[in-house]
């Protein structure tokens, strides 16, 4: 994933990790805009991001 352009992200801190360790300075991350259940809006995403409801 270091190597990866693009990110399509599930909920999980191993994506969210392969994204942030990627050397890809124009990436892309697509991302679910809920991470749990509780209504907490996670600090793990970011202002850039393509967020998916769901």
């Amino acid at each position: 994933m270091y190597n990866c352009k693009h990110f399509i992200l599930s909920n999980s801190t191993f994506s969210w990790w392969g994204q942030f360790l990627s050397t890809s300075k124009n990436k892309l991350v697509v991302s679910p805009s809920r991470w749990n259940n509780d209504g907490y809006q996670s600090q793990l995403i970011q202002k850039d991001w393509i967020l998916i409801n769901c």
